[in-house]
């Protein structure tokens, strides 16, 4: 009988999960490498002696990364879009946000924005901005 549980099976895993996210973002330090893991971990709010911080989200790691700040998210949606953009976060609030086309060339940008916002008026704007 093989057991899937314990230290043996989680240790692998997690050292999978931690070159992928190293490999996705080799800039980062091994101790910003390790806070992500932990952060993204759904015990990390209420670590216990049995789990510890819990399971990581693998997901969730990239997402707080890509942010730019640990510990922070920035979701930008709907993916495609149509004519709009909402900007939600972790974040209140942000110096500003600026939209650029496929050629670098800057095509939105609004200052001091309270979070979350909507973006309108992009109906001209081709699906491959996000």
């Amino acid at each position: 009988m093989v057991s899937l549980n314990g230290t043996s099976f989680s240790t692998p895993l997690i050292c999978g999960f931690a070159a992928c996210l190293w490999q996705a973002h080799p800039q980062l330090k091994n101790t910003e490498l390790l806070t992500l893991i932990r952060e993204s971990s759904h015990l990390f709010d209420d670590p216990d002696d049995a789990m510890g911080y819990g399971v990581p989200d693998f997901k969730k790691a990239l997402d707080m990364n890509r942010a730019g700040e640990l510990g922070h998210s920035i979701a930008v949606f709907p993916n495609p879009f149509d004519t709009y953009l909402k900007i939600k976060s972790t974040f209140t609030y942000v110096d500003h946000v600026s939209i650029y086309d496929v050629a670098g060339n800057r095509v939105y940008q609004q200052k001091s924005i309270v979070l979350p916002f909507k973006v309108d008026g992009l109906q001209n704007l081709p699906r491959e901005y996000i």
